[in-house]
């Protein structure tokens, strides 16, 4: 579930119109694991940086900002025939705009500093899904040194 234990109560409202817009697209273009990470980063930001959410911005684009993070953090963008993009995501969300150009404002909430490299490191497995973790473990192991 969406934990809001930490967000401002007069911020619930419009933090679960967001989470209800990212449920949605996860149902519908990702999986349960991507719609948990979300929600987690959601909820981290909010309670984080509650400013965020009382500006005017639009649910829509702090969803697809949401959405957009935890993708390219687990590397879920794919060139391939039939593989999410992230112009895809900004069309499902009706965005003529990349979703990622308000990911900046999101992930200073948490922390996470500014990346010049294409891999998004979040710093925390709290939003990486399963394939994801099993390939760090797996790469780590492959190139670590063994006595």
């Amino acid at each position: 579930p969406l934990d809001l234990s930490g967000v401002p109560q007069d911020l619930h409202d419009k933090v679960t119109q967001v989470a209800a817009l990212v449920d949605s697209c996860c149902a519908e273009l990702l999986d349960l694991e991507h719609r948990t990470a979300c929600r987690r980063l959601l909820g981290d930001v909010a309670a984080a940086e509650p400013g965020i959410f009382r500006r005017r911005g639009r649910a829509d684009t702090a969803a697809a900002a949401i959405v957009w993070i935890v993708v390219k953090a687990n590397h879920g963008f794919s060139q391939r025939e039939g593989g999410l993009t992230a112009t895809a995501l900004g069309e499902w969300f009706g965005l003529g705009s990349n979703p990622g150009q308000r990911a900046p404002t999101l992930l200073r909430a948490i922390d996470v500093p500014p990346q010049r490299y294409s891999d998004i490191r979040l710093g925390t497995p709290r939003y990486l899904v399963a394939d994801r973790r099993r390939w760090i473990i797996e790469t780590r192991h492959r190139y670590s040194w063994h006595d």
